[in-house]
């Protein structure tokens, strides 16, 4: 099971089992943005890696003070800048290749903008237009014979297929919408006829009216893009006015011609403005020392309108074409897109598992397809002020045939020997929104199958029936006897479905305009992602060489062409470079971590700790052998482990038992808790738990669920009342996140006793359960519960700090995670906000708080990245670095976790005030007026595409490259770069105030390093020495022997964000399909409160 996924989207998938750590990952990262992790790099997301990085390198580690930093945007001069990076001893020992290309501008130097707007006329063709423009005088495509009879019957088979509701209306009233680019639902044909027009028909209006516009020889003749929803950009003006009316005869990319009496719209072309590449490539090139870039609208329309122009030529490809207008064979597709700047290759029927961006893997119902994502990006230099970079992605597309057999691969992969209730509801979910075009017309009549969209299942009579043709009614209201619907398209349509038939029953479309439709006679329109599943594509980790000959090739080739291309970036004039940018890299200093000596047991009195034992990282890793916690949980605690069984599985040996609770008991021993004791239970197999009914019940039992949660609830209060156990340790049969959930619900919220799940493993050969034998396995565990079980437990610290995290200092991290595709409708965000408390940042306790969503200009509510209750988050995690420091803080690093650019205004202007405000409320309640607390507010960006490469693909073992990873007889060569090398100019902003870190070994795939941005900075420390105090703190992640790929604190906020997505996993995992509604259903509440004896502590880890 993947406990990886993303709400945000951004799915993080440290892909670790629960709180295994001899994995260490994060079971609890599921339903988030995407997919990316910190432990290790993948082409296209971050995956769980081994620890590693470099020995100590150079640099001096004793800071100057360098002059303040004036915040975000605001430049530092040249002299600065050298002058922190002499103090850093930073300088260049070699450079990387960034997978950006220089853009070069053309002879058109000025771009004119157009906005689009559409209205939709009354059916039919109307009379009514401008004097501007004219109707399409197209030829129309007539269809004879329509009638098709059967047996002598004279029924004719326009007769349009049933609605599962028994109402009777208009086929082409099903043209319904599919879906948009980013996976929404899709909209209604109430909304489309009231003025919303969904995505997709967007998409094809704007193509014929391209169409149109290049019709007219001197229109043809200027360069022109679009991004086929809202805008054309043009190298030249196309309009003598400032606006005009298109009148547009609809038809779909299926048809050569439009039908009869066919949709009309008025497409209204608006000049908006021209826009200046000449003023923007002298902006960035003269480097103006007062535009901030979030400011500079001239400089962000320009970017806007040359991202279209690189996806033109792509986007061109992503419709079926006819060679020409009365050829009725139609070459299908060959991309496709998400939001216009992702394009993939499409897999169809006779391309032999191949598409335009490389090799399909099948995965079930599912396709693994490779594409690129583009991103135009500026910098303020007079190298390369502008580039284009092109990054590698896979992602997972439905397969392309028809829906009987997308069905069939469904059911193969996910359904047991029986059909069962949850099932319909699965499959349902998996089949909604998917766009489709109907197969029941043939001969001269094909042309008039219409595209749809799949709404669900056909509805069944009663609970654990399969919908199909043969049990599915048809509601036909001019039949006065019940036919099933194979006997209907049998009857109507000339089919012959048996009267058992197994195919199943879908329906199109919604409301009165639903349709129930067979499912082999419904055609998947190709490349369609699916965006509601936590599979991982197949393939989609590769080696840095693998992907920098990608992006060289194809990536290149599909966003600039080759030189027989005609449109996008070519007929602009851009020119593209041909090889990658050439960066300049700075080797960070590693930081030496400390921790005691081993413990030496003593006959009698406490046992004596020897000194301070240091560690030197090499390749950012680091073992525990003779060593013990710098500070270990000083008061005793009791803990046990307990077994969790199942029927007809295999479980542990008591021998095997034994030895668990006897090594882990010596593991936190050798640590230095030497007050942990262990309190094995004295009934024979007391250690053994059986779950209710011996079984696991799946998030559709509700009864099942509830019956879990009382079973834990009953064990664990159990062990803490007649035990007075504080740990439990659960041994789990297999990866669950129901029984997970329920666990830390009731440890974490209901009990306040702290667990930890440890998932078996199969002996192969006595086929019993296990747990994991490793002495890595011990020590990590021990590293856990250290943290878990007192907030003073430090396990290692810096030897020596950075002056940036002195005395007096404090880091905060704050995250948001969103709910997802599979929670309910319009269910809540979760806001966490973590703080160090001590000198060691050792330990963070963190802040939960529900985030409301907000509704944007449709009125439809979306997720909300602002943290909309962070002045009191703030204010909590003050408090409890006073109480425990008695004093407040000298110095906050702030690092905000999860935004994209977009979204730096929001942080700087909407959450810096509340950060502010929290500051004074506690300096007030301290006696303490007038003071501000100077803070370094710093964005930690990990969606984004760019990625470092070696300059020569031979392996040659730099000091800057992995290579073999200190082992000479080594046989994988790890081109990656090394912990430690960071990136502050060409591909930054140019400002100063940001830069690229790679802060860990990247054992797999390739590395993706951290984009840290400085939005405001009131301490005297400069750039660099907050880019050394971000590595350095990298080293410090509290369950690991070695450093992390993103800065501790945004890494703990992105993990407590997700344990509290366990404590409402019914809504964010709904058992059915239903709208978050409180105002409804009061139940609808999330709880998010921690038990008080567990606040303060690392519930989380």
């Amino acid at each position: 099971m993947d406990p990886h996924g993303r709400g945000r989207g951004r799915g993080r998938g440290n892909r670790g089992n629960y709180d295994n750590p001899s994995n260490q990952g994060n079971f609890g990262n599921y339903g988030r943005r995407g997919s990316s992790g910190y432990r290790g790099n993948s082409g296209d997301r971050l995956r769980s890696g081994s620890r590693g990085g470099h020995g100590s390198r150079g640099g001096n580690r004793q800071f100057s003070r360098g002059p303040p930093s004036s915040g975000f945007g605001q430049q530092s001069s040249q002299e600065a800048l050298d002058q922190s990076m002499g103090q850093l001893s930073l300088h260049s020992e070699t450079e990387l290749l960034a997978n950006h290309f220089k853009v070069s501008i053309g002879r058109y130097t000025e771009l004119y903008r157009y906005g689009l707007t559409f209205q939709k006329r009354q059916q039919g063709r109307g009379d009514d237009t401008s004097d501007e423009t004219k109707p399409s005088t197209k030829p129309r495509q007539t269809t004879k014979n329509k009638g098709i009879k059967k047996h002598g019957d004279s029924e004719k088979v326009s007769k349009p297929p049933p609605n599962p509701l028994g109402k009777d209306v208009d086929p082409k009233t099903a043209n319904l919408p599919g879906d948009d680019d980013n996976g929404n639902e899709p909209t209604s044909s109430r909304v489309a006829i009231e003025g919303r027009i969904n995505r997709s028909k967007i998409k094809r209006i704007i193509a014929l009216l391209i169409s149109e516009l290049k019709a007219d020889a001197k229109l043809a003749k200027i360069p022109l893009a679009t991004n086929y929803s809202t805008h054309i950009v043009t190298a030249d003006p196309i309009l003598e006015n400032v606006s005009k009316t298109f009148t547009i005869e609809y038809y779909d990319e299926y048809r050569s011609t439009p039908a009869d009496n066919p949709e009309v719209f008025d497409v209204q072309v608006i000049f908006e403005k021209s826009i200046s590449l000449g003023g923007l490539s002298g902006h960035l090139q003269n480097g103006s020392q007062t535009q901030n870039f979030i400011e500079f609208s001239e400089k962000e329309d320009a970017i806007s309108a040359l991202n279209i122009i690189f996806s033109y030529h792509p986007y061109e490809r992503c419709f079926p074409t006819f060679e020409h207008r009365n050829d009725p064979s139609i070459s299908e597709r060959y991309l496709t897109t998400i939001g216009g700047r992702v394009f993939y290759g499409v897999a169809v029927r006779g391309r032999n598992g191949s598409s335009e961006t490389g090799r399909v893997t099948a995965q079930g119902p599912l396709n693994s397809i490779p594409g690129f994502i583009r991103s135009v990006r500026t910098v303020f230099s007079a190298d390369v002020p502008i580039n284009l970079n092109i990054n590698t992605k896979t992602s997972l597309f439905y397969a392309n045939d028809n829906v009987q057999i997308l069905i069939d691969a469904w059911r193969a992969k996910n359904v047991g020997r029986q059909w069962q209730q949850h099932n319909y509801g699965d499959l349902s979910k998996f089949l909604k929104g998917l766009s489709v075009r109907t197969q029941h017309l043939t001969g001269q009549q094909e042309p008039d199958n219409f595209l749809a969209t799949i709404t669900g299942l056909a509805p069944v009579s009663r609970e654990g029936v399969e919908p199909t043709v043969s049990v599915v009614h048809a509601n036909n209201p001019d039949h006065q006897h019940m036919e099933n619907l194979g006997h209907y398209f049998n009857r109507v349509y000339n089919k012959r479905y048996l009267p058992n038939s197994k195919v199943f029953a879908v329906v199109v479309g919604g409301g009165a305009s639903a349709k129930l439709f067979p499912a082999d006679l419904l055609y998947i329109i190709p490349g369609q992602a699916m965006q509601k599943t936590r599979e991982l594509p197949a393939h989609a980790i590769r080696l840095p060489i693998d992907n920098k000959g990608r992006i060289l090739t194809t990536g290149r080739s599909l966003f600039y062409g080759d030189g027989f291309t005609t449109t996008g970036a070519r007929e602009f004039d851009l020119v593209l470079g041909d090889v990658m940018i050439s960066v300049p890299v700075l080797p960070l200093a590693t930081p030496t971590v400390r921790y005691r000596g081993e413990v030496v047991p003593q006959r009698r009195g406490p046992p004596v700790f020897h000194d301070i034992s240091e560690q030197n990282a090499k390749y950012g890793s680091w073992n525990l052998k003779g060593t013990s916690f710098f500070r270990p949980a000083a008061q005793q605690f009791v803990w046990t482990y307990i077994e969790l069984t199942l029927n007809d599985h295999s479980s542990c040996q008591q021998a095997d038992l034994d030895q668990f609770g006897n090594n882990l008991q010596s593991a936190l021993s050798r640590a230095g808790m030497v007050q942990a004791h262990f309190q094995r239970l004295p009934l024979p197999k007391a250690h053994q738990r059986r779950l209710p009914n011996g079984s696991l019940p799946t998030h559709h039992h509700a009864a099942g669920l509830a019956a879990q949660f009382n079973f834990i609830d009953e064990v664990i209060k159990t062990l803490r009342d007649k035990n007075a156990v504080n740990l439990i340790v659960f041994l789990l049969p297999k990866k669950d996140m129901e029984l997970y959930s329920a666990i830390k619900r009731v440890g974490d919220q209901c009990t306040g006793v702290a667990t930890v799940c440890h998932v078996l493993k199969e002996d192969r050969k006595t086929r019993s359960l296990g747990p994991n034998a490793s002495p890595d396995f011990y020590g990590n565990l021990s590293m856990k519960i250290n943290l878990k079980m007192s907030n003073q437990s430090v396990n290692h610290s810096l030897a020596v700090k950075p002056a940036v995290l002195g005395a007096g200092a404090m880091v905060l991290g704050i995250d948001v995670t969103h709910a997802g595709a599979l929670a309910m409708s319009g269910a809540p965000s979760i806001a966490a906000v973590v703080g160090s408390v001590d000198a060691e940042f050792a330990q963070w306790p963190a802040s939960l708080r529900e985030n409301p969503l907000v509704q944007d200009e449709d009125g439809k509510r979306q997720s909300n990245e602002q943290v909309m209750d962070l002045k009191a988050m703030v204010v909590e995690r003050l408090r409890a670095y006073c109480q425990v420091n008695r004093a407040l803080p000298q110095r906050i690093l702030i690092y905000r976790d999860g935004l994209s650019e977009g979204q730096f205004r929001m942080c700087e202007e909407r959450e810096l005030p509340q950060i502010t405000a929290a500051i004074e409320a506690v300096s007030k309640e301290r006696g303490i007026q007038g003071r501000s607390i100077p803070i370094v507010l710093i964005c930690a960006v990990k969606r984004h595409h760019t990625r470092l490469f070696p300059t020569s693909d031979s392996p040659t073992d730099t000091p800057r490259l992995i290579g073999l990873g200190g082992k000479p007889n080594g046989k994988v060569f790890n081109f990656n770069p090394m912990p430690g090398t960071m990136v502050t100019e060409k591909i930054t902003y140019g400002k100063g105030q940001d830069f690229f870190l790679v802060s860990q070994k990247a054992q797999i795939g390739t590395a993706r390093p951290t984009h840290y941005v400085i939005l405001k900075n009131t301490t005297d420390n400069t750039r660099d020495q907050v880019a050394q105090a971000t590595h350095d703190l990298c080293y410090l992640f509290g369950r690991s022997t070695g450093s992390v790929g993103v800065c501790p604190a945004a890494y703990y906020a992105d993990l407590a964000a997700d344990r509290a997505r366990f404590y409402v996993r019914r809504f964010y995992h709904a058992t059915r399909d239903e709208r978050w509604d409180p105002a409804l259903h009061p139940d609808h509440r999330f709880d998010l409160t921690i038990h008080e004896s567990m606040r303060e502590r690392m519930f989380y880890i």
